[in-house]
């Protein structure tokens, strides 16, 4: 008897195999692995598995050929997060190894080369790199290294205190060169280096706060039976514990974004409007109460502070943005917001720079305020664009990744020649 009901053809039939395997791999990789290995045995030559072998090779690790899932090699690159780690701890047990008389020294300087060479190995094993972008980011570290440690040692420099704040910085954008794979990465590259740090950043602070929660405990229950080993713990497992943490916290990342929906997301809509809501009551209570940033140096600094918090939330809340939805009034309102904020931090330096003069660590400030406007400014100004199309963030996202080399330039023109400029002010 003939029906009315449309007949299934073998084009939709492959359209809800690949939906289907789509669905696993993000949801359940154990299923997702088993149902590729038996779709690659039943239809070796289909254009489905030639487009997930493209997918996966992607995310393969260079000289680890394994799945981005699973495979045979996984132990390897646990090993060489285990290798990476104990480096880094390493560097950072240095001043111990050599007996130096200032070790707070050696950390002030050498704070960012503990961690940024040791993930950058990392994001070469685990993604596609260029050898010529790994041999300029190799380069940067190299003389990074050598030029930081033959600084002199001037007491009360603020020009150096500055090298040492914005090299970590530096190292960070070269970090990412080797994350991006290449030197000249497009804006999706570069957008995905920002959402993988914010996802990285929660992972480390958990780690952060378990290896708190366990010294605390540890050292805890070894004084209950008159047994003191608070020195030799934060010597050895202390040390060689923070320094690891950056490097399993970008694992665990990486992992975690391979298998499982991201963090991130979720954080950004829960505490976006949090940040809007406090920031917003808090200018409220400081104009009532007469707080100026203008006389007040502690007060300028925290607002400084402030308006970079503001602008990363807002990047990352950008970041993770894939459709049109009430948040956006949300990061619409924490732009604004933050504009504002950073329009009355920069006259604020501009009044301490006409009132007291010029000093290295006021220009500083001034470059980095000029900076964080700039890019605030042009971030709203390429939202709106995009939101009033709704369309996807193009815009946004090309203003995103073309910033971050002007960050890097000015990170590098305060590390390299503002202390020679100012000559070790």
């Amino acid at each position: 008897m003939p029906t009315n009901q449309p007949q299934e053809t073998p084009e939709a039939n492959k359209w809800e195999e690949a939906a289907k395997l789509e669905t696993l791999f993000r949801q359940n990789p154990k299923e997702f692995t088993a149902a590729y290995a038996t779709l690659v045995k039943t239809q070796p030559g289909s254009p489905l598995v030639k487009y997930w072998e493209i997918r996966l090779a992607y995310d393969r690790p260079a000289g680890l050929q394994t799945s981005a899932v699973s495979g045979p090699y996984g132990w390897a690159l646990g090993w060489l997060v285990l290798l990476l780690a104990i480096f880094a701890g390493t560097i950072a047990k240095l001043p111990d190894f050599l007996q130096l008389a200032q070790p707070e020294n050696f950390y002030l300087r050498n704070a960012g080369l503990i961690i940024f060479p040791a993930l950058a190995v990392y994001f070469a094993m685990t993604r596609p790199v260029d050898r010529r972008t790994l041999a300029i980011a190799g380069g940067v570290f190299v003389v990074s290294a050598v030029y930081v440690n033959l600084l002199p040692d001037v007491p009360r420099s603020d020009t150096l205190m500055l090298t040492y704040l914005h090299l970590p910085l530096l190292l960070w954008t070269v970090a990412g060169l080797a994350f991006t794979g290449r030197w000249s990465a497009g804006a999706a590259a570069r957008v995905e280096y920002l959402k993988f740090n914010g996802e990285y950043a929660i992972y480390a602070g958990v780690l952060m706060s378990a290896g708190v929660m366990l010294t605390v405990l540890t050292i805890g229950l070894f004084s209950a039976i008159q047994i003191d080993i608070a020195t030799w713990y934060e010597h050895w497992v202390v040390i060689y514990g923070a320094a690891a943490v950056p490097i399993v916290g970008a694992h665990l990342a990486w992992v975690r974004s391979r298998s499982a929906a991201r963090i991130l997301p979720v954080i950004a809509k829960i505490f976006s409007p949090l940040v809007l809501v406090t920031l917003v009551a808090y200018l409220v209570i400081m104009g009532v109460n007469g707080k100026s940033p203008y006389t007040d140096r502690e007060f300028l600094i925290i607002f400084n502070v402030m308006m970079l918090a503001v602008l990363t939330i807002s990047i990352l809340a950008l970041t993770e943005r894939q459709r049109r939805t009430i948040h956006d009034l949300v990061t619409l309102g924490l732009l604004v917001v933050g504009l504002a904020v950073d329009v009355v931090g920069l006259s604020a330096i501009l009044f301490r720079l006409g009132s007291y003069g010029f000093t290295p660590n006021r220009i500083a400030v001034l470059g980095a305020n000029l900076l964080i406007f700039g890019n605030a400014a042009g971030l709203l100004r390429c939202f709106l664009k995009d939101w009033r199309r709704n369309a996807e963030l193009t815009a946004t996202y090309r203003w995103i990744s073309g910033y971050l080399p002007v960050y890097a330039v000015w990170t590098a023109f305060i590390t390299f020649i503002f202390p020679f400029l100012f000559r070790f002010r």
